[in-house]
């Protein structure tokens, strides 16, 4: 890293480290002390320090997509911060796409993948209120008529040994008989790298004809540059599957197929609850039984890719709770927590064995909470040099001052 002008007594290292240690606001104000501090926040060593000093620490922020079904379902994003010393609401506008249905992908080193509805995709970093939209993917091609397109599915990456963002495209093509579906035909999957800021399609060699990805649903998983969604294997023509995780490696750009833990004798296995996430960064399994039990069993594997190391590390309830589709199932460190659709949070402390219950005050009755995710702010750069690529300040929403309280 470069060396800064201090005229401080601090040791220039010391001085360094307590700058990775400040949150973002604060480092994007000091850009302008002068021109080596400057340089210093702009260098790759110090912005990877800072994100990692910030993404150790056990109190990571939650970001809460919410919609007004009054405005033309209009979503906006907030940012809540879970401490003992319960924070208020950070509401972040999303100028870039207005009035538009808007659902969050994932977030990775403080990069949050947005995709509308017409599947336009936009990398967005709000901490330092920079954001570059994609271009659009490659239009799928003409087909018989008895073929048609499924609606793609999507994931969001990071390749740490070319230091580079990722997006993938699944799209699938079907043959239809009498209206009924009667064949899934090999994929078409195009990767898109942020570095030269276009698409391409590889030959994975991938059988979507045999798997079932879930489509629209928040239980998919990034991890050490491996991304997850839940899905089955057809086993035969009477519709038996067995379920998986399916993965796609960033790096090698290759799938792969999981297996889940072994769950016992389950008849109603259309009634379990199943999310995925992370838990002391190992892939994990929040398995909630809606019909009989009511308790979240918290399955962990130990050891990544090892399905024998699959081990159910924590049993939580019965708790008195009813799940919608609506809610949402997530871990955020040693907590579980779970939020509904009205902005009631029940957060279950794995160490303490506590519950807390907190609710979003001020939420007016039209807006309800549609998505969250766990989020760290960095100073990540989602530009790489494209003019394309747009920096703009966030005006007021009527759910700035939101607050979280017990």
């Amino acid at each position: 890293m470069g060396r800064l002008r201090s005229y401080s007594y601090l040791p220039q290292d010391l001085l360094e480290e307590i700058l990775t240690r400040l949150p973002v606001i604060s480092i994007i104000r000091f850009k302008c002390v002068n021109k080596s501090w400057y340089n210093l926040f702009e260098n790759h060593t110090f912005i990877a320090k800072h994100y990692r000093n910030h993404s150790s620490q056990k109190n990571p922020s939650l970001l809460i997509e919410v919609e007004d079904s009054t405005t033309s379902n209009r979503r906006s994003v907030m940012s809540l911060h879970l401490a003992d010393s319960l924070d208020s609401e950070v509401s972040l506008d999303m100028p870039f796409i207005p009035e538009r249905l808007v659902y969050i992908s994932d977030c990775i080193n403080g990069i949050i993948c947005l995709r509308e509805l017409s599947s336009r995709l936009v990398l967005w970093n709000p901490a330092i209120r920079e954001y570059k939209v994609i271009p659009n993917p490659p239009s799928h091609v003409h087909s018989p008529s008895n073929v048609c397109y499924d609606y793609p599915t999507f994931a969001f990456g990071y390749d740490h040994i070319s230091n580079d963002y990722k997006l993938v495209q699944i799209g699938t093509y079907l043959t239809v008989l009498y209206d009924l579906i009667d064949q899934i035909l090999h994929p078409v999957v195009h990767i898109y790298t942020l570095s030269t800021d276009s698409w391409r399609q590889i030959d994975t060699g991938f059988d979507r004809s045999i798997l079932n990805f879930p489509g629209e649903c928040s239980n998919n998983l990034y991890l050490n540059g491996v991304y997850h969604w839940p899905g089955c294997i057809i086993l035969d023509e009477h519709g038996r599957h067995c379920e998986v995780i399916v993965c796609f490696d960033m790096r090698d750009e290759v799938f792969q197929i999981m297996k889940m833990p072994n769950l016992g004798d389950i008849s109603h296995i259309e009634k379990i609850w199943k999310t995925a996430a992370v838990l002391n960064d190992c892939a994990a399994l929040i398995i909630y039984d809606l019909k009989q039990t009511k308790q979240f069993d918290i399955w962990v594997m130990n050891e990544y890719g090892v399905e024998e190391s699959w081990t159910k590390q924590f049993v939580i309830g019965p708790l008195i709770v009813e799940l919608t589709l609506h809610d949402q199932l997530l871990l955020v460190d040693d907590k579980l927590a779970l939020i509904n659709d009205k902005g009631h949070i029940l957060l279950y402390d794995f160490g303490a064995q506590e519950i807390k219950h907190l609710q979003l005050r001020n939420l007016p009755g039209s807006v309800f909470v549609s998505q969250a995710i766990t989020y760290v702010e960095s100073l990540v750069s989602v530009t790489r040099g494209k003019v394309e690529a747009k920096k703009r300040g966030y005006k007021n929403s009527i759910l700035n001052r939101v607050i979280c309280c017990k």
